[in-house]
């Protein structure tokens, strides 16, 4: 039963921290109407330099839902960064053949990471980050303007550190059992 009880409580948390968190842009306050809207700082967890929200009209597809990310204005780059560390799984990039993208990983201001060159269309296609370890800020940088959109930007917070446990306390708790075992083993030869 104990047996049981300790896989369950493992499965549980490891389940906690393989769950990725996939951003669809379709829930943002004022995406109802057709139009453009800024990505607000902080949204899904993330901070987001200049990206818009635009609806899905071709070659600009989305992936789920009415909406899609673009960035604001005619910079051939785009940042979205953390204040924690997560890991880039990738996003569906979509868009004009006019341009070729990748994006940069960086990990507290250093290029950890590099996904491939894709060229754009109206087929979404899967950018994967191609790095599993740990990222704070992505660039993503094309050749020729914004001429993309992405969609299902797929991510995963980095978990908790689990603290170690402090030496006293483990010092106390191995004291108190091998204090109980004796009492228990002195009570076992007085009783015969």
């Amino acid at each position: 039963m104990f047996n049981k009880s300790v896989c369950a409580v493992a499965m549980l948390l490891a389940s906690q921290f393989a769950a990725a968190t996939v951003v669809t842009f379709d829930d943002i306050p004022g995406t109802k109407n057709l139009g453009i809207y800024g990505i607000p700082d902080g949204y899904a967890g993330l901070n987001w330099d200049k990206w818009i929200i635009v609806p899905e009209i071709s070659p600009y597809t989305a992936v789920s839902g009415r909406y899609t990310a673009s960035t604001a204005d005619a910079r051939n780059e785009a940042k979205v960064s953390s204040p924690t560390a997560f890991t880039f799984q990738g996003a569906y990039i979509s868009g004009f053949a006019l341009t070729t993208l990748h994006v940069e990983l960086f990990y507290h201001g250093q290029m950890v990471g590099r996904s491939v060159d894709v060229t754009p269309n109206d087929t979404n296609y899967f950018l994967s980050s191609g790095y599993n370890g740990l990222v704070d800020s992505l660039t993503f940088v094309s050749t020729n303007k914004p001429y993309y959109s992405m969609d299902n930007f797929i991510y995963n917070e980095a978990p908790a550190p689990v603290p170690e446990p402090a030496i006293a306390s483990m010092m106390l708790a191995g004291l108190g059992l091998l204090s109980w075992k004796r009492r228990t083993g002195a009570a076992r030869k007085c009783s015969r």
